[in-house]
């Protein structure tokens, strides 16, 4: 596997935070992310979609935070957005966390494939081989 692949990054920072580890290739961070993803799915499910905009915007605000708090723990949560509840800066940090985590992805996707690739020629390379009366 001599193919040179960019790095995703590793850590997330938002609004001038500090920077908190975060690898999708690690298995215990995949199923954090994971179970944050079923949490805010199903409370989504749940979330009011009428009433006052303010009381919209704190409930989408907190299933944001709550996901932030599952994935990275409640310190980001508290660096990231201190204790506002604004509706731009929660789905701006939400998206470029989930775009570095598509790029972590992309990344152990390419991995895993170079693995069969690499192991799938070898069994060709042997198949070859035998087939031309070489070692069996």
């Amino acid at each position: 596997m001599s193919q040179e692949i960019k790095k995703a990054p590793l850590t997330f920072a938002y609004n001038g935070s500090p920077e908190y580890h975060f690898d999708i290739r690690d298995a215990d961070d995949a199923e954090k992310f994971e179970n944050a993803n079923e949490q805010l799915q199903a409370a989504e499910k749940l979330q009011a979609k009428d009433g006052k905009l303010s009381n919209l915007t704190r409930s989408t605000c907190k299933l944001i935070k709550d996901f932030f708090a599952a994935c990275l723990g409640t310190e980001a949560v508290e660096a990231f957005f201190g204790d506002k509840d604004n509706l731009i800066h929660c789905n701006e940090a939400y998206v470029a966390f989930l775009n570095m985590v598509a790029q972590q992805r992309d990344e152990a996707m390419r991995l895993q494939m170079g693995l069969k690739t690499s192991q799938g020629n070898r069994a060709q390379r042997r198949r070859g081989k035998r087939k031309r009366g070489g070692k069996k």
